[in-house]
């Protein structure tokens, strides 16, 4: 963590398990953060974090003791993480549909080139070709 002292002694934070550290915060000194803390974003913590508590501002300051119940987990800049559709099944579904659309259409093209030429077969069946006579 860098830095020199002619003094002995602890000069660094100590952070317990499942603690969350917001970005740009600054826990200043030997500092010891509980277990399961929040220390909110660009907060400077002066004062030792007791256990489950939120912690912003400058100074940090208390704002949320640890729950009686079960604190969610831990999700992180707010991302929703259930019941999200999965994006590579969707880009398959997306493409399935287009596939159908698509064979559809060469389908329907298909039929009407069909009925295209058989109406020329007709056309060129009753051209008169040359040395025989119209309508033989």
């Amino acid at each position: 963590l860098g830095g020199t002292t002619l003094e002995k002694g602890k000069r660094h934070p100590t952070l317990g398990e499942n603690v969350i550290v917001g970005s740009g915060a600054q826990v200043l000194g030997p500092i010891k953060v509980g277990a399961k803390a929040r220390i909110g974003a660009n907060a400077v913590v002066l004062k030792d974090v007791p256990v489950g508590a939120t912690m912003v501002g400058i100074p940090a300051k208390v704002v949320m003791g640890q729950k009686k119940q079960k604190i969610g987990d831990f999700t992180a800049y707010g991302t929703p993480t259930e019941d999200l559709p999965d994006p590579i099944f969707q880009s398959f579904e997306n493409l399935r549909s287009q596939l159908n659309t698509l064979a559809g259409r060469v389908q329907e093209l298909e039929d009407e080139l069909k009925r295209v030429n058989a109406g020329d077969n007709e056309k060129n069946n009753n051209i008169a070709t040359p040395g025989s006579s119209p309508g033989t």
